[in-house]
């Protein structure tokens, strides 16, 4: 099981990053309609007391090979504001360990009042780098209202939830050979790795109970794919070095693992 971990918010810089988002009201709108509100803030909560001091969901997020899933609680019959009705959530996601940065990324917009989950399928476009071991993800749940007088707009108090990228096994037993009898006549222009499958004790709903794809790297870059197989066969000279594995489970990577190197007369 993974561990699922509810966060304080960090309020004031969600708040600007909202602002940026054309589907949110912005505060100073808000603002604007506290000072213009014909009704009763005894009957009707305003428009700032949505925004700051509504009921938050409770949110919580657990990881999955296609991308974390989130789910919330919310009961719009008892935690609206008075005088508002639930008509949908929009859905944050920030990732801590990218530094120096605080960038809030749309993964679902207008999310209908039912809706009490939902899995971020937009994580592929995020780096390679941000999607392997030990990577967290902070997630925002926004619920939207309208006032029943006028069906005026205004985000809620927000919800969130952090959740990290397990460790993600290497394949054990990683070697780089000469080619030899597997590549016939022209074994001396090839070389071969292989490796045996990692073992996965995952729950199979977790998605991260198989592997998707090994992938060869060659001095830093992309090399290329070596399918589910558990050995690969490239062209290169009997004593090239710089090249490395790593693991692909759904949208997530396990670290860079080097082989070790049995090659004779390759050594210095």
């Amino acid at each position: 099981m993974f561990p699922i971990v509810s966060v304080r918010l960090r309020r004031p810089k969600l708040v600007a990053a909202l602002l940026t988002v054309s589907l949110v009201v912005a505060a100073a709108f808000a603002a604007s309609l506290w000072s213009s509100q014909g009704t009763s803030a005894q009957e009707v909560a305003t428009p700032n007391e949505v925004y700051w001091n509504s009921s938050t969901p409770t949110v919580s997020a657990t990881i999955h090979a296609q991308g974390p899933k989130l789910t919330w609680q919310y009961d719009a019959s008892t935690q609206a504001p008075h005088g508002w009705e639930l008509v949908g959530f929009h859905v944050f996601r920030w990732i801590p360990s990218i530094s120096d940065q605080l960038t809030f990324s749309a993964v679902a917009n207008d999310l209908p009042a039912t809706t009490r989950s939902h899995q971020d399928n937009t994580l592929h476009i995020v780096t390679l780098a941000h999607r392997t071991s030990g990577i967290e993800y902070e997630y925002y749940v926004v619920p939207i209202f309208e006032r029943l007088s006028d069906r005026v707009s205004q985000i809620g108090t927000t919800g969130a939830a952090r959740v990290k990228v397990p460790q993600l096994p290497a394949p054990p037993n990683l070697a780089i050979y000469f080619c030899g009898y597997v590549c016939g006549a022209n074994y001396q222009q090839y070389l071969r790795m292989r490796w045996d499958h990692p073992h996965l004790a995952w729950d199979s709903s977790t998605g991260f109970h198989q592997v998707s794809e090994y992938t060869i790297y060659h001095n830093g870059s992309y090399y290329g794919s070596a399918g589910t197989n558990n050995s690969a066969v490239f062209k290169a000279g009997r004593c090239d070095t710089g090249y490395q594995l790593r693991v692909r489970y759904g949208l997530f990577y396990s670290d860079l693992l080097t082989p070790t190197d049995p090659r004779f007369l390759c050594r210095e």
